[in-house]
């Protein structure tokens, strides 16, 4: 089956599009420790609503840094599915590939100003099993040290891990879909 979509390939066929890294449904919820604290988990991601920009259709996915305190710090963005193995984010009126699951191993693409590093892991033990087929997201802007930061997701979970040069470790603790 095809969705009648073309690129200077040819038509694309969703139904071999069988791994999706970052599932936008709502209602989706992912867990977060933050490694070395007491308090876990400690980020809780949801997926909070539906919205149509301009014709288009987009997710609300909320970020709730310490949601089990009394005064959470709370980080929303939008986003979308392309269909074809991008996530794309709204922001300022503008669309960015924010993830790009589609590039072969060691392939780069430009996201604002970081240039993304894209590494095939493969299987990863997690808290919530084994993973297969995992892939990593190198974020740099090449002249600023310690803005890297590195994002691992596992198909058909999303991200399951986050290291940041000069920040925390996220490791996924659980997830509801």
């Amino acid at each position: 089956m095809t969705n009648g979509c073309t690129d200077s390939i040819g038509i694309f066929d969703l139904s071999s599009l069988t791994d999706i890294y970052y599932p936008l449904k709502v209602g989706n919820i992912w867990y977060y420790d933050v490694q070395g604290s007491d308090d876990n988990p400690w980020i809780k991601t949801i997926v909070q609503k539906e919205l149509e920009l301009n014709g288009i259709t987009y997710f609300e996915v909320t970020k709730n840094y310490g949601y089990k305190s009394t005064n959470p710090y709370l980080y929303t963005d939008t986003l979308r599915s392309d269909g074809q193995g991008r996530i794309i984010n709204y922001k300022n009126n503008n669309e960015y590939i924010l993830y790009d699951f589609t590039l072969e191993d060691g392939k780069t693409y430009e996201y604002k100003e970081y240039i993304v590093l894209v590494k095939k892991l493969g299987t990863i033990d997690t808290a919530v099993g084994q993973l297969n087929n995992c892939i990593e997201m190198f974020f740099d802007i090449p002249q600023y040290r310690d803005d890297e930061f590195w994002l691992t997701f596992a198909p058909n979970v999303g991200l399951i891990k986050s290291v940041a040069g000069e920040g925390p470790t996220l490791l996924l603790h659980s997830y509801e879909f």
